[in-house]
């Protein structure tokens, strides 16, 4: 059962972003709900911190994306000089690649973040948004940590420039370890740089002590004034 809602988890992520790619030329303003928090500072200059949900926080309710992720743990955000963004994906939907990228942009000049400082995470449903986010605008994006997720393995190479920090449980029976195994594996194999933490004892939430982890948050920091990787 759960081997099968791996399966459907995957398919559907693959034909969702084939289709939204074939319709991003029709979006005129593929816009999320959004919340932003900047912790009583300018965001003038500010890196840019997305933050992409799991499947569970579907809806028209932005509270949800409070329950999981960093932004339950404001006192490292602001430790940190990073602007959280967090987008609502609406129920029924899944996250499109091409409506992200078009919604980074417009969130950036907006609130007038740094171009050049883009990192993104997400769990689950928004982790294999996080890695193809990466693979299909590395440019775009500076560093990812996904957080029990996945994606193409034969396209990862092409991100080798974005810095990676992968997160998983190894007892995770949704989406399975392997899947980020490979991911991150293949991407040191074409000389990108990543790294795999995982979660001996943990099954898919894996998301809880991720987020908790300050070293997470440093680690993005450290990252701040680093030149790519070409």
């Amino acid at each position: 059962m759960l081997k099968r809602l791996f399966q459907v988890l995957l398919f559907t992520f693959l034909c969702t972003q084939a289709m939204a790619q074939q319709a991003m030329d029709s979006l005129q303003t593929p816009y999320y709900d959004y919340l932003l928090m900047n912790y009583g500072r300018p965001t003038n200059g500010r890196p840019l911190l997305l933050f992409l949900h799991g499947s569970g926080e579907r809806g028209n309710d932005l509270l949800p994306i409070t329950i999981h992720g960093p932004a339950r743990h404001p006192e490292l955000m602001q430790q940190t000089d990073m602007v959280l963004i967090s987008p609502l994906c609406p129920r029924g939907e899944w996250w499109s690649t091409g409506r992200l990228h078009q919604f980074l942009e417009e969130v950036v000049k907006r609130h007038k973040l740094n171009p050049n400082q883009i990192f993104v995470t997400g769990l689950s449903m928004g982790a294999f948004a996080t890695w193809d986010l990466a693979i299909q605008y590395p440019e775009l994006i500076k560093a990812i940590a996904p957080v029990c997720g996945g994606g193409y393995v034969d396209r990862v190479c092409k991100m080798k420039s974005v810095e990676v920090w992968a997160f998983h449980g190894e007892k995770d029976p949704v989406v399975p370890v392997d899947t980020s195994r490979k991911m991150v594996n293949t991407l040191l194999r074409c000389g990108g740089k990543a790294k795999l933490t995982i979660y001996p004892d943990a099954e898919h939430d894996s998301w809880t002590e991720t987020y908790a982890n300050k070293e997470l948050y440093q680690w993005f920091m450290t990252l701040r004034n680093k030149s790519r990787k070409k």
